[in-house]
């Protein structure tokens, strides 16, 4: 017998008998195995979400429905059934009840081709279709109770992940309403059906609970309150819940005006009403604490097959004879077990061997086993093997039938107690806050005190999202959520206050999902625009301008500029092979210090971009500290070179570099560069290498190893396009949780090449229009995408401002005019789509500053100086090639706003920079952290330049060599050079400035207005006070604003939020736009250095400023 192979497994998963994953390594990948292997379920292909339920989860839930109907039978609780669909004036009329299904409400829109005239929703839940015939039907007290039950299916269509049972866009369940006098008698029927979900849970699948109340925040929406039951799964340390019935109250009774009159004569009484539900959940509940690595486990009680008989011995020496009377030996037990009322299969299957159908049958989580063969049958026994513990005996064949029901039975027990005692091991009661975190880090649930307010439990999600002290980067780790308030509390109450308020009650809380809207730190964006290419051509420029005017210089100018003559280092190909030759190997470093290195990383490359999956690679870190065995094989494979490049780049985030010859974590990084496999064997080991390329890629690019880094990274795109990453969602095979990491992978892969390919001048990895790939989803237990998507969709832009404006293509300046405004146009709108919760007040800089905002705003600023910059870099030319007796070049309103803008996105730049390094945040090594300050810095050093600024250079130069500094003296060699040229330009600039001026402002590096808000600016009267001034006209003017104001107006610079519709008309001056990016003798190719060292041949310059 052979089954079609599931579409969502990979095909090496299916070509393999049996479960590829393990429980405890990939728990999500392992239960998507076996509810699919054993024959549960099949992914319903047509469309997403759904699934196919085969017999053998019918025939659970078929046991489970017909022992809890008997029980509502013998409660005279009636069966009915109800519509599917339900109108919108019923939604409206409980809107709040049905505000949390809104976004999973499935509309019918037509009826064949027409439209309907009003459109029906299909049922998320039934209050709203029910309770108007309740009001219809209960006319007077002696219609209490009203109590009905239904069996049907509900539709939810979840944008979220779905899983077999879990989560589905639909599922079976049965769903109790009921309606009492009182609320004495609802209360009784919430607590007696509560039992018999416990029940159920216990007795038929041997899964243990804890029963209790829910707390207010996690109260049932609109609901009196809510009793539950909550189970444990050890495998991954998570509570789950399992049933719960509902006290609603009389908050439905009175939308619905259930009511009737009191019969004690003093007016009308609304109904007190109770619901309460059981779903398909219930099966995957059960899957997910028996099963095994071998597959599912089922209790006698349910499976739908109890006891399988294999025949065994027969081969080819056996006779005809000696075979039929063998299988009719074994067809006459089964008569005998059948009649006791088991489940039994024989499996006579011809083509497979005894071996091949024991592996099979365990798979398929058979409870016991029975094994017959010739020895057997002359032993007058049948040999056993119970599945769940696999412990092996005989039984005589006269006593098979009381012997397989009482070994059925010791089943059934055996493994309700094993999970018993597993969840009672996990089940700690907690007496000191201090002692709550590692209780939840050892996989345990905790019975804490709790003071029954909300405010509480707020307050303990709080102080369990805390923030990692570690290398001054802060990252949210996982909170807890209250599972219940458990009926049966501990004997002794704590008499100290837990947190705040007295403690009335002890609450059991568990792990939660992470919280996807959470803060958390954001990665640096990898080297977004052209910082060498460019500042290497403004060099020359103002170099060949001030030796011109100025013939004799003071001798710390001459050391200072002589250091920065010549073609720039960062044109050549820095190799890594300095990092690799010589490094030692590394000792394997403690669980602790592996585990706060992963988190670091994860705090700055988490959340933006994705490199690994947090889950599974947390798993694989736990394998490699659990035993020398274990250890052993994980180094031998793929994941510990990925390992080695985490814990580097873990190292090159927040640690002072420890040797001057090499930046933190080389040696990691030497040892992981000798692991990676050869290119024939990366597409074997699939996402997973482009992951570990990835990493490569990006530790190579922050140690100033461009060249290297743009290959590694490249070879990740195209193994990435291999493996069909770039693919959209629904056209990729596989689980739902793989493609959707191997989606985040792909964009991952992308934008690193796109700001490789920027910061070198090189060709990107892949034409960006022949790409189909979509954007990131909402994913649980990932990071929410939108962090990501604003990442991709700036990368996107800056692939298209260096296509359309640095490229060769020909075309029009009518064209050309009409690019650039579309592209600030669609910088702006991405501006606007940071969300509140990222959004920064430049207004008010005194504020905390999240990395992940922090990120975004950078990448965003940069992408802005790329796209404008040229014209900048056109007013310096014609400054440095004006002679000193010719009048100034009137600037036109338009270039100047556009130059004003790219320079306010500068200060702003440096301002996040500078309170970064403030706050102990900024990256040490992270190359995007440093090309951003010295690109920002030579930004408003032109400014300067062009505007005439003789006097002093803007507070931000200042800022930026404190920022330069700050990474020079951790060991950032980079960030030393760029501190050198950043002196340079200093000098030729601001010659005029004095030699104690000069020099303090070099040694000092750091700004006195660092702490100054950033809607002020100090000055020094005459009697030396600080006097703070508005904000000058070059902060307040931008290309954000309608450009029909005149010249002297000013406007909020770069406010994404600006209520006014966005216009911008750059038609009047276009020709000097066009002309700035298609000088003939200033040839521009966004960043590539050798093209920027080459400006400076073409000027000759002379004359005074």
């Amino acid at each position: 017998m052979s089954t079609q192979p599931p579409l969502t497994l990979s095909q090496k998963s299916v070509e393999i008998i049996g479960i590829t994953a393990t429980k405890e390594e990939d728990f999500p990948q392992w239960y998507q195995e076996v509810v699919v292997k054993a024959g549960m379920v099949e992914y319903y292909t047509e469309i997403a979400g759904l699934f196919v339920l085969r017999p053998l989860t019918m025939f659970i839930w078929s046991e489970l429905r017909k022992w809890f109907q008997s029980h509502l039978d013998e409660m005279d609780i009636g069966e009915a059934a109800f519509p599917l669909f339900l109108s919108a004036k019923s939604l409206a009329k409980e809107k709040d009840h049905i505000e949390g299904f809104a976004p999973e409400l499935a509309w019918v829109t037509k009826a064949g081709e027409k439209n309907l005239e009003v459109p029906v929703a299909i049922r998320p839940t039934s209050e709203a279709i029910m309770y108007p015939y309740y009001s219809r039907w209960i006319r007077s007290h002696r219609d209490l109770p009203l109590r009905l039950n239904q069996w049907n299916s509900v539709v939810r269509w979840e944008t979220k992940q779905t899983t077999p049972f879990l989560r589905t866009r639909e599922f079976l369940w049965q769903e109790g309403h009921t309606a009492h006098l009182t609320e004495e008698q609802a209360g009784i029927e919430v607590l007696e059906i509560l039992e018999l979900y416990a029940q159920l849970y216990e007795d038929l699948l041997a899964v243990p609970v804890v029963r209790g109340r829910k707390t207010e925040n996690e109260r049932f929406a609109g609901g009196y309150y809510t009793m539950t039951l909550e189970g444990y799964i050890p495998s991954n340390g998570r509570g789950i819940q399992g049933a719960t019935s509902h006290c609603l109250g009389q908050n439905f009774s009175k939308m619905f005006d259930i009511s009737v009159e009191d019969p004690a004569g003093s007016g009308r009484l609304y109904a007190w009403q109770n619901s309460w539900a059981f779903s398909t959940r219930v099966i995957g509940v059960m899957v997910m604490i028996h099963g095994d690595n071998k597959g599912l486990v089922l209790p006698p009680r349910v499976a739908q097959t109890q006891i399988v008989m294999v025949p065994v011995g027969i081969n080819r020496k056996t006779s005809a004879e000696d075979k039929d009377r063998l299988l009719d030996q074994l067809y006459e037990m089964r008569k005998m077990l059948k009649k006791l009322g088991l489940r039994v299969e024989v499996d006579t299957r011809e083509g497979y061997t005894p071996a091949w159908k024991f592996n099979d049958w365990e798979m398929k989580g058979v409870p016991l086993r029975m094994e017959f063969g010739p020895k057997d049958a002359k032993s007058h026994v049948v040999s056993y093997a119970v599945r769940h513990n696999n412990e092996k005996g005989t039984m005589p064949v006269a006593e098979i039938g009381p012997q397989a029901t009482r070994l059925l039975e010791q089943i059934q027990k055996d493994m309700y107690d094993k999970a018993n005692l597993a969840y009672s091991q996990h089940r700690k009661v907690i007496g000191n806050w201090d002692e709550v975190t590692p209780a939840l880090d050892s996989k345990n649930v905790v019975l804490i005190p709790f003071c029954l307010d909300g405010k509480c439990e707020e307050r303990i999600k709080q102080l369990t999202t805390k923030e990692d002290d570690l290398g001054d980067q802060g990252t949210a780790s996982m909170g807890m959520k209250s599972l219940c308030i458990p009926f049966e509390q501990p004997g002794k109450q704590s008499s100290t206050p837990f947190i705040g308020p007295p403690m009335n009650r002890d609450a059991v809380e568990g792990d939660s999902e992470p919280a996807r809207e959470a803060e958390m730190p954001l990665s640096p964006v990898l080297t977004v625009v052209s910082g060498p290419a460019f500042e290497c051509s403004v060099r020359t420029m103002v170099r060949d301008h001030v030796d011109n005017q100025n013939s004799h210089s003071s001798p710390a100018t001459s050391i200072i500029t002589s250091a920065g003559n010549g073609p720039p280092k960062q044109s050549q190909w820095n190799t890594a092979a300095t990092l690799v030759h010589g490094s030692p190997t590394p000792e394997l470093i403690s669980q602790g210090q592996s585990r706060q290195l992963f988190e670091t990383f994860l705090s700055l490359m988490g959340v933006n971009q994705h490199f690994v999956d947090p889950r599974a690679f947390s798993d694989s870190l736990d394998l490699l500290y659990q035993d020398e065995p274990t250890r052993l094989r994980q180094m031998r494979t793929l994941w510990y070179t990925q390992y080695l490049l985490v814990m580097a780049v873990g190292m090159l985030i927040g640690s002072p570099s420890e040797s001057p010859a090499s930046p933190p974590g080389t040696s990691f990084f030497a040892e992981a560069i000798k692991n990676i496999p050869p290119t024939y064997e990366l597409g074997s080991h699939g996402v997973l290498a482009v992951e570990t390329l990835c990493l490569a890629g990006l530790y190579l690019q922050w140690c100033d190893r461009k060249h290297d880094a743009y290959v590694y990274v490249g070879s990740a795109l195209r193994l990435a396009m291999a493996l069909g990453c770039q693919l959209p969602h629904d056209e990729q095979q596989g689980l739902r949780s793989e493609v959707n990491h191997r989606v985040r992978v792909w964009w991952t892969a992308y934008m690193l090449d796109r700001r490789l390919s920027t910061g070198l001048g090189f060709p990107p990895g892949v034409d960006g229009r022949q790409l189909r790939a979509e954007l990131p989803r909402p994913f649980s237990g990932y990071q929410h995408p939108l962090p990501m998507i604003i990442n991709i969709r700036i990368a996107q832009t800056t692939d298209e401002i260096m296509a359309s404006f640095y490229g060769n293509m020909t075309i029009t300046q009518t064209e050309f005019v009409t690019r650039i405004q579309d592209t600030l146009h669609n910088l702006y709108e991405i501006g606007r789509s940071i969300p509140s919760s990222l959004a920064m007040d430049f207004c008010n800089m005194t504020t905390a500053t999240t990395r992940t905002s922090a990120s975004l705003y950078l990448m965003l600023f940069q992408a802005i100086i790329l796209c404008i910059r040229p014209i900048l870099l056109q007013r310096v030319k014609d400054k440095v090639q004006l002679s000193s007796d010719s009048p100034p070049t009137r600037v036109s309103p338009v270039i100047n706003r556009l130059c004003l803008t790219c320079q306010d996105a500068a200060t702003k730049s440096i301002r996040i920079l500078s309170t970064l390094r403030t706050e102990k945040r900024i990256a040490l090594f992270g190359y995007f952290d440093l090309d951003a300050t010295f690109s920002a810095a030579f930004i408003l050093t032109m400014m300067g330049f062009v505007q005439g600024q003789d006097g002093a250079p803007p507070e931000g130069l200042k800022q930026a060599a404190g920022i330069l500094r700050h990474l020079s003296r951790a060991g950032n060699h980079a960030a030393q050079r760029r501190l050198d040229e950043l002196k340079q330009f200093y000098e030729q600039v601001w010659s005029s400035a004095s030699d104690t001026e000069r020099q303090s402002w070099l040694e000092e590096g750091d700004s006195s207005l660092g702490g100054i808000p950033f809607t002020e600016r100090a000055t020094l009267d005459a009697g030396g006070e600080r006097v703070f001034a508005v904000q000058d006209e070059s902060m307040t003017t931008s290309a954000w604003v309608p450009w029909q104001m005149g010249p002297d107006q000013q406007a909020n610079p770069l406010d994404f939020n600006m209520p006014q519709s966005f216009e911008m008309d750059l038609s009047h001056e276009a020709t000097d736009i066009y002309s700035s990016f298609n000088d003939p003798t200033l040839p521009l190719t966004g960043v590539d250095d050798v093209d920027w060292a080459e400006i400076g041949k073409i000027f000759n310059l002379g004359g005074d400023r």
